[in-house]
């Protein structure tokens, strides 16, 4: 995925097509979990509910994503490490 069609994904998000949030989550769903199933030493059952915890955390938090700022990867895995 470009960071263009992320950041209109995003859009659509904030301006209520919450739905659209699924395409972020099939795009870095596997990413985190291997992130955070690395760091636990492949905890999988724990990764996966920590995983989710982060997405449900990104969704809470997309408002303040500053594509300016980092690109929502970068952001999303600042949250994961947080």
């Amino acid at each position: 995925m470009t960071e263009q069609e992320e950041i209109a994904i995003i859009n659509r998000v904030l301006d209520g097509e919450t739905d659209a949030f699924a395409r972020l989550v099939e795009t870095y769903q596997g990413l985190l979990l291997r992130v955070i199933g690395g760091i636990l030493n492949d905890q999988r059952h724990l990764a996966e509910e920590i995983t989710q915890d982060v997405l449900v955390e990104a969704f809470r938090r997309l408002p303040q994503f500053d594509n300016a700022r980092s690109p929502f990867r970068s952001w999303l895995l600042m949250i994961a490490r947080s």
